[in-house]
């Protein structure tokens, strides 16, 4: 099964994944608990893609040191994201 996201279907996407899963188990039922919050909360709610901040995967663990460049887009995408949730950070 692919995991790639067309970006017309991230918002279709999101909802997919908070529909109620069927089952009657501790697990299934807790992950539907979270889902009815979610959806409860979140009235309004949309989904966007990010490209992955960096290329090599040895860079991931310092990526918090702030040492390691970002990926060329990667910031522009955040601060596009910021504004779409009108973050004051």
């Amino acid at each position: 099964m692919s995991h790639i996201v067309v970006r017309d279907t991230f918002p279709r996407y999101l909802e997919n994944s908070l529909r109620r899963e069927i089952g009657f188990d501790d697990e299934i039922a807790a992950r539907n608990r979270i889902r009815l919050l979610l959806t409860t909360f979140f009235k309004r709610r949309d989904c966007v893609g990010l490209q992955r901040p960096i290329i090599d995967e040895g860079d991931l663990g310092r990526l918090a040191s702030g040492n390691v460049p970002l990926r060329e887009g990667f910031g522009a995408q955040i601060a596009a994201l910021k504004s779409k949730v009108n973050c004051p950070c």
